[in-house]
C-alpha cells in the first residue's frame, strides 16, 4: 500500500472522485476523454460502445494507441490462447493499458488482475482501469494499487 502522501485525490467534473498515484499529464488527458464520453453517452451501453467512442475520441486527441490488441497467452512456451486488452495507448517512450469495463458493481479483484496480467504480459508498467458507471452504482472511492502504477477511475 501506498504511503498518503504518494497519492492525491482528484475530483472529476462530473462528481466522480479517483484516487491516483503519480500520473503524467497524459493520463490526464485520457481520463477527460473519458469523463467526456461518459457526460455525452451517459450509462446503459456495452462496454464494446464506449471502447469505440474512447477510440474517438484518442484519434481526435492525436494519442497513439493499438485498439483490442492481440495478446498470445502461453503455458510453459505452447500457446494456450489470447488475451485482448481493450487499449495500449502510446505515450511518448511509455505504453499505458487501459482496461474499459461497464458494470453496475464496484470493480474488483478480477478486473484488477485482469489489467495486471496485460500489463506484465506486455512488460507495460502502467495500467488504467476506468469504469462507465451503470445504473444503480453507489458514488465511491476508486481503489488504486500503485505498487503496479495502476490508477482504477470510474466515470
Amino acid at each position: 500500500m501506498a504511503k498518503v502522501d504518494e497519492r492525491s485525490l482528484i475530483q472529476l467534473r462530473n462528481g466522480a472522485a479517483v484516487l491516483e498515484t503519480r500520473m503524467s499529464d497524459q493520463t490526464t488527458i485520457i481520463r477527460e476523454i473519458a469523463e467526456d464520453v461518459y457526460k455525452t453517452l451517459g450509462s446503459g451501453f456495452s462496454e464494446d460502445v464506449y471502447d469505440r467512442a474512447m477510440q474517438v475520441g484518442l484519434r481526435l486527441a492525436k494519442i497513439g494507441y493499438e485498439g483490442q490488441k492481440v495478446v498470445e497467452l502461453k503455458y510453459k512456451e505452447h500457446y494456450v490462447g489470447e488475451g485482448y486488452p481493450d487499449l495500449v495507448v502510446h505515450l511518448g517512450n511509455e505504453k499505458l493499458i487501459v482496461e474499459l469495463k461497464a458494470i453496475s458493481g464496484e470493480l474488483g479483484a478480477s478486473e484488477e488482475q485482469q489489467l495486471r496480467n496485460y500489463m506484465t504480459i506486455l512488460k507495460v508498467q502502467r495500467g488504467m482501469l476506468i469504469n462507465f458507471q451503470q445504473p444503480g452504482l453507489a458514488n465511491d472511492l476508486a481503489r488504486v494499487l500503485p505498487k503496479n502504477r495502476l490508477c482504477l477511475c470510474r466515470c
